[in-house]
């Protein structure tokens, strides 16, 4: 067997027990039981069942048993647990991925005395760390990580928890015998074992985590509680106790605020592949563009910093000269700058390639907090050439721990001049940051939280996205991540205000499937909020679905009446369902309300055409070309009307005025048409050669619109065996 065949056995399963078929779970059971030699779970198989059999043949006899939804629930729980089991043990069996092919090093280790071992260690080290000495023995260091390792180790690869593991992570929040990080990583060790096998008391040591003082172990227990509801939903309903935590958390404002930040960082995580490419694609490429009027503009700085000092008032215009040296790129570096203070992953791209350091070999250093007491770290904060750098980078929030690390790794490997400079350079550029980071705190308590939550989720992203054996994990990133339509997750958030900023991110980032879910809600509580139904309308007209955004668009006209915004919209989805004549009745509400908005004439006017109502049309084009001052716009609608309601001399002007801007190849097209109609063959021709010109050559795509059109030739009486000869003549002509 693979691991995916495992994997897919026992999806079955859980899926028939989320569908509450119990005897057809207890079916594939015992077929996955026979098929791989599983009899150890016979016995317990068996009195499942045996139990389910009871139960049903009370409820037929109608029996009344208050405690018969008890029993039933604890039969989902029991088959649940029981089919984890079946699972995991073929997994410890068959699969080579992680962490199965490294859990029979680890699995040796007891938890207490683990614990005990490390916490030893730790006291060691971090006794070692105050002495101020700036070199730490190297075997204490190696004892020390080995120690981390193998407790993060302990936590990751035990597939279901004892009653031990909660009373220890009790012990540990309530001891400090451990330093904020290095709790905060055996949170991850627990998250990441909970998210690959389900297991209530695993729950129960994150509930736990949140009790802690240290806010870094408590957004990581957020982190991993919100996840692991996303997963495991359907299950939840039958297990009590995981219940009845959520009622204590749901009381709490502090954890549902940062379950709403932990959401937005998630919304956003969708982003990180596009931000990532457009980083490698549009900004780098024009920032390598600038790089030699950078060096040279560098040089003379540096020359005049021998005999005179600059602020930061005289440098920064040299700069902005030097970024408006290539178009656009000020406005692509300020919103980049933008969606980076709004938690944005922008390094992905930046920092994907510095992941190969030995560093990253081990699971946990993708996930461990950054701090200067960590070994790679500490022995650089005594070299004053990085003093500031490290302190600098320790302080920022827009790096997430994992490229924290990446960042110093590379710079260790810089000559010792470089790196000075180097230090020097990111030291106060990071320096202007934590002033806005500072003023960001100060504004907004909770901003501190939110960071923490945020560098976690991109902390994750890059685990799950970058690792070497990143196909191995379930890639929580490349789900759906539908967290709002997860009844546990609204259990806990009963705050409207919550997701309604939610939906409104959704909105915002044009994830219109998902805020049209959430809108929909609304919409059952509050049928007649105008807003949501033009929000709603929005969505359903950019998911494609036109007849939908009508129906919420003419609600929300009824509520609120002569909204220009809904008028316009009403008017556009009945033209664009074919309805000129709706259309047209919305687009004169809306220029009596706009009557200076010319577009909305255009539209009228085109209206007008689709009805063949050709005189009013043209009526309409004439006004705007008359009281527009970009009267351009029309001719071509102008050309076109003329020509098919028969009035060529008409159509002819404009198309001559038409040719002499920016023709396009519809335009030299329709000019042919004028042409051939009036007998002018050889310019018709001259005009159909222009269009397939400009059509790259593609002869077969200049027929089909010259196919659609021919009604229009036909009804000038042009003859239709003479069109064949035409454009066989306009082949030859092509040729030369």
């Amino acid at each position: 067997m693979t691991h995916q065949s495992i994997k897919e056995q026992l999806g079955k399963v859980y899926q028939l027990l989320s569908q509450k078929k119990l005897k057809d779970s207890f079916d594939a059971l015992i077929q996955i039981m026979y098929e791989n030699n599983l009899m150890q779970f016979k016995d317990a198989l068996d009195e499942l069942q045996m139990t389910y059999k009871y139960l049903l043949q009370y409820t037929i006899e109608s029996a009344n048993d208050p405690e018969r939804q008890r029993v039933y629930d604890k039969l989902f729980v029991d088959t649940y647990r029981l089919s984890g089991e079946m699972e995991q043990l073929l997994f410890d069996k068959y699969s080579s991925q992680l962490p199965y092919s490294q859990r029979t090093v680890f699995q040796q280790i007891d938890l207490q005395s683990g614990i005990e071992s490390f916490t030893t260690i730790s006291s060691q080290y971090e006794l070692a760390c105050e002495s101020g000495n700036n070199i730490i023995p190297n075997d204490l260091k190696f004892k020390y990580q080995q120690r981390m390792r193998e407790l993060f180790m302990v936590f990751w690869m035990t597939h279901f928890y004892t009653d031990d593991h909660i009373l220890e992570s009790k012990k540990l929040i309530k001891s400090d015998s451990l330093q904020d990080y290095e709790l905060a990583l055996l949170v991850s060790g627990v998250t990441l074992s909970l998210w690959r096998c389900f297991d209530p008391k695993k729950f129960e040591v994150l509930f736990e985590m949140t009790n802690a003082s240290s806010d870094l172990v408590r957004q990581r227990a957020y982190v991993g509680i919100l996840i692991a509801i996303y997963l495991y939903n359907d299950r939840l309903s039958f297990f009590a106790s995981i219940q009845a935590r959520f009622s204590i958390l749901s009381e709490d404002k502090s954890f549902i605020k940062s379950l709403e930040n932990i959401i937005l960082q998630l919304i956003r995580s969708k982003e990180s592949e596009k931000i990532a490419k457009r980083m490698n694609e549009e900004i780098i490429p024009e920032m390598a563009k600038i790089t030699p009027h950078m060096r040279d503009k560098l040089n003379i700085m540096l020359k005049d910093n021998d005999t005179k000092e600059e602020d930061d008032e005289e440098r920064n215009p040299n700069w902005k000269d030097l970024l408006d040296e290539v178009p656009g790129l000020t406005d692509k570096m300020k919103e980049i700058s933008e969606m980076q203070m709004e938690g944005a992953d922008v390094f992905l791209g930046t920092f994907s390639m510095l992941k190969t350091f030995p560093f990253f070999n081990d699971i946990h250093n993708w996930l461990v907090p950054f701090t200067t007491s960590f070994p790679e770290v500490y022995e650089e904060t005594h070299d004053e050439d990085n003093k500031v750098f490290i302190e600098a980078i320790s302080r920022s929030h827009f790096l997430c721990n994992s490229d924290k690390y990446s960042f110093l790794l590379s710079m260790q490997q810089l000559p010792g001049e470089q790196k000075r400079q180097m230090s020097t350079a990111i030291g106060a550029e990071f320096d202007g940051m934590k002033e806005i980071e500072k003023d960001e705190t100060s504004l907004n308590k909770s901003k501190s939280s939110e960071y923490i939550s945020n560098q976690y989720v991109q902390d994750l992203y890059r685990l799950f996205n970058l690792h070497p054996r990143k196909t191995e994990f379930y890639n929580i990133f490349k789900t759906r991540l539908d967290i709002h339509n997860k009844k546990n997750i609204a259990k806990l958030i009963e705050d409207e205000k919550v997701w309604y900023n939610i939906a409104g991110y959704y909105f915002q980032k044009n994830y219109f499937e998902e805020a049209a879910e959430l809108f929909d809600g609304f919409l059952e509580k509050e049928a007649t909020n105008a807003e949501i139904l033009q929000k709603r309308g929005y969505c359903a007209q950019k998911i494609g679905d036109i007849n939908s955004a009508l129906k919420y668009y003419l609600k929300a006209d009824l509520v609120d009446s002569n909204n220009i915004w809904t008028v316009k919209k009403i008017a556009y989805c009945y033209r664009s369902i074919g309805d000129a004549e709706n259309a047209l009745a919305y687009y004169k509400i809306a220029i009596g309300l706009q009557p200076k908005n010319f577009s909305l004439q255009l539209y009228a006017g085109h209206c007008y055409l689709s009805m063949k109502q050709y005189d009013e049309a043209l009526n309409m084009y004439f006004k705007i070309e008359l009281e527009s001052n970009k009267p351009q716009k029309v001719w071509r609608p102008i050309a076109w009307t003329s020509f098919i309601c028969h009035k060529l001399d008409q159509a002819q002007r404009y198309y001559i005025k038409i040719l002499a801007e920016k023709p396009t190849p519809h335009d030299y097209i329709n000019a042919g048409h004028a042409e051939l109609v009036a007998n002018n063959n050889v310019l018709a021709l001259e005009h159909y050669k222009q269009a397939v010109r400009g059509l790259n050559n593609d002869f077969d795509r200049f027929l089909e619109i010259f196919e659609d059109d021919k009604s229009y030739l036909l009804a000038y009486n042009v003859d239709k065996d003479d069109l064949p000869i035409f454009l066989d003549s306009l082949r030859y002509s092509l040729e030369y």
